[in-house]
């Protein structure tokens, strides 16, 4: 029997209001910032949510815990649904769900001692005195590879690495069944980057910790993570197990992520100057990457595809999933005829730009 997910989300959608124009002749908009997401993370499991800037990976993050509430749609955390609770009942629930920012130093009060704002939780969720928690703060920085004197001194006298640890030290103090990390690693140089990612592995491993894993570096993503979501503008446009999905990605957008991914290729450019330019395509006038996806034909711009099975585990949200060439990492990021494409795709863009 398969037990039941930790977290289990169905058809979030979170749709903020915009307006433009002069005073007195504004206009109001409507941006879909999220738009039918689901998915769900297994107990021990890590879940990476993928995609470029924009894609609504931030925005999904604040959704699942809550601190933004969703416009339709659920959040479950060991089946209570988070966006149902009144105030009070949420407070106790969203101590089972913490989360890790990206600038630790943001989310660290400069005025507080460290060993105050780990203490905190400890005493606010019921879990121990204050007594009981000074003693426990020196355990949890020793688990994060800190001194327990480290209690006694301020944010802004740590490094960015160390700040990180504080970070993970404070998400860990309740004991939580499930962490969002949003970009945890990417504002720390690459040395410390495998220290906190290292980290996080042993503490998942130990304590069975589910995670949500928020990241645009593929390369990070694919020794971390079990299972990956790729999001395009609000959407998952492929999901499936990590190895699966970066060794044969079955949406062209995925493909074009992991073309993207800066590799060493003597004697060529790097990946990353060979991103598709193009047009955006209308939200719902069709599929939302036809505008810049070099395999689009008609019915792409006709109607947007559902995000459907194409094997174990793995699905994707293109009419063309079959066609999507294997990717393999360090050779010719596309066939000839594809290539062709691209560069007739880029010019017609340049163009545009230049009229």
């Amino acid at each position: 029997m398969t037990a039941a997910p930790i977290l289990e989300v169905r058809d979030l959608t979170k749709t903020f209001s915009r307006r433009s124009g002069l005073p007195g002749f504004r206009r109001v908009s409507s941006v879909a910032a999220v738009r039918n997401v689901s998915f769900s993370v297994a107990e021990g499991e890590t879940l990476g949510l993928v995609g470029e800037s924009g894609s609504g990976k931030s925005t999904t993050a604040r959704l699942l815990l809550r601190l933004i509430d969703p416009t339709s749609g659920s959040v479950r955390l060991n089946g209570h649904d988070l966006a149902a609770l009144s105030a009070g009942e949420l407070r106790t629930r969203r101590g089972g769900m913490q989360m890790i920012f990206q600038d630790p130093f943001a989310s660290l009060n400069p005025r507080l001692s460290v060993g105050y704002q780990l203490a905190e939780p400890l005493i606010v969720h019921g879990i121990c005195g204050r007594g009981e928690a000074r003693a426990r703060v020196g355990g949890l920085l020793e688990r994060v590879g800190l001194n327990p004197a480290h209690a006694r001194s301020y944010p802004h006298q740590f490094s960015g690495g160390q700040r990180q640890r504080i970070a993970i030290a404070r998400a860990l103090a309740i004991a939580p069944d499930l962490i969002v990390a949003d970009e945890a690693v990417s504002a720390l140089d690459v040395s410390v980057r495998a220290q906190i990612l290292n980290l996080l592995a042993d503490i998942r491993r130990e304590q069975r910790l589910s995670m949500v894993f928020i990241s645009h570096d593929l390369g990070v993503v694919r020794h971390v993570v079990d299972r990956v979501a790729v999001m395009y503008r609000g959407r998952i446009v492929e999901t499936g197990p990590v190895k699966t999905v970066f060794r044969s990605p079955r949406h062209p957008y995925t493909r074009e992520l992991l073309e993207a991914m800066p590799v060493a290729r003597p004697g060529g450019r790097p990946r990353a100057e060979q991103a598709v330019a193009g047009e955006e395509s209308v939200a719902g006038s069709g599929c939302s990457f036809a505008g810049r996806c070099p395999m689009a034909e008609h019915a792409c711009r006709s109607s947007e595809p559902e995000l459907a099975p194409v094997g174990d585990g793995h699905a994707s949200a293109c009419l063309r999933a079959a066609e999507v060439p294997p990717f393999v990492l360090g050779a010719d990021p596309m066939p000839a005829g594809a290539r062709e494409r691209l560069r007739k795709l880029q010019d017609r863009f340049m163009a545009g730009r230049a009229a």
